[in-house]
């Protein structure tokens, strides 16, 4: 059986992992890449593909043979554009990485990544669109529609609002919900229920008065 024929929107960072992680490890074939006409490079070629005006798709890539994902990492983008992919006819891939730990009742959507390194629970729900690169879910997690989690931390039974982002080192108590387009910054610990459209963020580390020299002088000798 000949595998799957995508194509693959975007043409940056995000774009190039997924050609790459889906070359390498899933049954897709990557085909061409796609994005819009105002963002076409002059070269329109990319790592060995073509890239195709996102507006003249069917032309060549008809959604009866072709099918999509959107590597973009702006959620609210993101949703748009799988909206008008999916209003054309187009259905979509997901890729849940073989080097994730997922149990076997995983449910996920369209246009899902579970990367390389994410930790996944029991009775977990991930909602279409969303990326969850290297994250650790306890069980029974939701998942909200086209979030992004990194490398963070959810507590059992934590619910996660659409078109949200969480940062690196984010904690997410457990039984807390988090609510829609929040932006929970890196380093951020939630330990209570959120509104709509919150920003969170940590202090971060301070920088000292001192040299690294210094320090290797005084303590290091």
């Amino acid at each position: 059986m000949s595998p799957q024929k995508v194509i693959v929107f975007g043409i940056g960072k995000l774009a190039e992992y997924i050609c790459y992680v889906l070359k390498h490890d899933s049954c897709y074939h990557v085909s061409a890449l796609s994005i819009h006409k105002q963002y076409m490079p002059e070269v329109r070629t990319l790592w060995g593909l073509n890239i195709i005006d996102f507006d003249l798709l069917e032309q060549t890539y008809s959604p009866d043979e072709y099918k999509l994902f959107i590597a973009v990492g702006n959620n609210s983008v993101r949703d748009s554009i799988y909206k008008q992919a999916k209003g054309r006819g187009y259905s979509f891939i997901s890729y849940i990485s073989s080097k994730a730990t997922v149990w076997e009742d995983l449910k996920y959507g369209d246009n899902v990544i579970v990367s390389e390194g994410t930790v996944i629970g029991p009775f977990v729900e991930v909602g279409t669109g969303s990326f969850l690169l290297g994250p650790k879910v306890a069980h029974h997690c939701i998942i909200g529609k086209f979030t992004i989690l990194s490398a963070c931390y959810l507590g059992g039974d934590s619910k996660i609002g659409d078109i949200s982002f969480l940062g690196m080192n984010s904690t997410v108590n457990q039984h807390v919900i988090v609510g829609f387009a929040n932006v929970i910054g890196v380093g951020s610990n939630i330990c209570f229920n959120t509104n709509d459209y919150e920003v969170f963020t940590n202090k971060g580390t301070v920088k000292r008065d001192l040299s690294s020299q210094d320090l290797k002088n005084r303590y290091l000798a």
